[in-house]
């Protein structure tokens, strides 16, 4: 989830990952320069193979393109997905019943964080975390 802060004249980046292997699962959201030189540095410090973001904003001129441009350079697959796959209006309960007890400190550390945790709800969506019963409760914060 990516959206333009005029105030700090740069991008608000929010991120989810999951290692669906160890069962981990992170989450962030900072500021960026135009370039998005940030996130490009946590897409290669993070080994990310795929890329999930919103329709929207790959049709949009300048965010599509910028976007583009660092994924390509960084080898990572571009999935689209609809607006409404990022909806949180459930991840609250859907974090709970992942992550268990750490699904608190995961809450304090992305509070107010609305870009992070739209791109939580797109990722567990995705990856259809919420049909495997056996899953819940395993993965953990990183």
């Amino acid at each position: 989830q990516i959206s333009n802060d005029a105030q700090a004249e740069g991008w608000r980046v929010g991120m989810a990952y999951c290692d669906n292997t160890l069962k981990h699962l992170g989450v962030t959201e900072f500021l960026d320069s135009e370039h998005l030189n940030t996130l490009e540095t946590v897409l290669v410090r993070l080994g990310a193979k795929e890329c999930i973001v919103a329709d929207d904003k790959m049709r949009a001129a300048v965010e599509g393109a910028k976007l583009r441009d660092v994924l390509e350079r960084c080898d990572v697959v571009l999935t689209e997905r609809k607006r409404a796959d990022f909806n949180t209006k459930d991840i609250e309960q859907d974090l709970e019943r992942l992550l268990g007890d750490q699904h608190k400190f995961l809450h304090q550390q992305a509070d107010g964080s609305k870009n992070a945790l739209a791109a939580a709800a797109c990722l567990i969506k995705y990856l259809d975390l919420m049909a495997d019963d056996e899953t819940h409760g395993k993965f953990k914060f990183r």
